[in-house]
């Protein structure tokens, strides 16, 4: 499957460590709204939220934000 959103990477990360959108918004201090937003593509995270969310999920920005095919860091 392709990934082409930062939402569709979101929705993937998630899925594949076992956490809701509500549990990750949590540990990362976002809130459930924004972090729903950003799934479903309402909204783009600014600069520091995209660098808490990666740094939680082990995942580069430039995965997230669909410049490359890697997620490692």
């Amino acid at each position: 499957m392709i990934y082409e959103t930062i939402g569709d990477r979101l929705k993937y990360s998630l899925k594949i460590r076992k956490l809701t959108q509500k549990e990750f918004a949590q540990r990362t201090n976002i809130t459930e709204s924004a972090m729903s937003r950003y799934i479903s593509g309402e909204r783009v995270p600014r600069a520091n939220t995209l660098v808490s969310i990666c740094r939680e999920l082990g995942v580069s920005a430039d995965w997230l934000l669909g410049m490359t095919e890697s997620e490692k860091q």
